[in-house]
């Protein structure tokens, strides 16, 4: 059987063997074909579509001629007409990946956030789409909102006593001093995981949890960093055209 190692675009699995189940000429394209995938995990579909691409010269019997690019026309229109490889990944042959339907989804990430931030947030978004793995996601979701929060201790005039704080609690304390707004605030008591029982509180969180504390975290990661580095390069720019 025909595969393609790629991530699912579904379920986002990486570096799954995507089973090729047809092919069809794409259009008036001569050298390129669409090829229908499936997920063994998910068993989602997907399309992908090929380009001839020669990576190891061959004879074609009786037609060779000393004008190279004659030859290799002769030999991506030899490997056209055989089609996608009935085994093993086309890639790993004579065709390149010229693009999927529908496209991996690019995860969501607020910017200007600090590297250990963002690096949690992102290790969220790789486990956020795949099934059996809400509490890893979870988990990393809260560990972007724990050090995000704690990043701004220095801010703080009390920055020891911000910094021992429970996440809640410097949650409370933030929209206290006008860095997230109540309806944030308000909302983090309806988080789960947010609270004195920590990382306890991830053992068998439900999609639906996962999906409101994603959100969550994604908007106040917006309001501590994202807004107000744009304002900071609003205010840049301006100062520039005053120059």
């Amino acid at each position: 059987m025909g595969i393609l190692v790629h991530t699912c675009p579904h379920c986002r699995t990486e570096r799954i063997a995507l089973e090729i189940g047809g092919e069809t000429v794409q259009g008036a394209t001569e050298y390129s074909r669409n090829a229908f995938l499936n997920c063994p995990k998910c068993k989602q579909p997907s399309c992908a579509v090929f380009s001839v691409i020669v990576r190891k010269p061959f004879g074609v019997v009786g037609q060779q001629s000393n004008n190279p690019a004659h030859n290799m026309d002769l030999m991506r229109r030899a490997v056209n007409q055989q089609g996608v490889p009935a085994n093993g990944d086309p890639t790993d042959q004579n065709w390149d990946l010229t693009s999927l339907w529908p496209e991996v989804p690019k995860p969501r990430l607020p910017d200007s956030l600090p590297d250990e931030v963002a690096k949690a947030f992102l290790a969220g978004e790789r486990n956020y789409p795949q099934e059996n793995m809400e509490e890893a996601a979870a988990g990393s979701y809260r560990r972007a909102l724990d050090v995000g929060t704690k990043h701004l201790a220095n801010e703080m005039p009390d920055a020891d006593d911000f910094a021992r704080q429970q996440l809640n609690n410097r949650i409370e304390m933030l929209r206290a001093r006008g860095r997230l707004t109540q309806d944030l605030a308000d909302w983090s008591h309806q988080i789960k995981g947010l609270g004195n029982e920590a990382m306890h509180a991830m053992d068998g969180i439900t999609r639906e949890e996962l999906t409101a504390l994603r959100g969550f975290t994604e908007l106040v990661l917006t309001y501590l960093f994202t807004l107000p580095g744009m304002l900071a390069a609003r205010k840049a720019d301006a100062d520039k055209a005053k120059c």
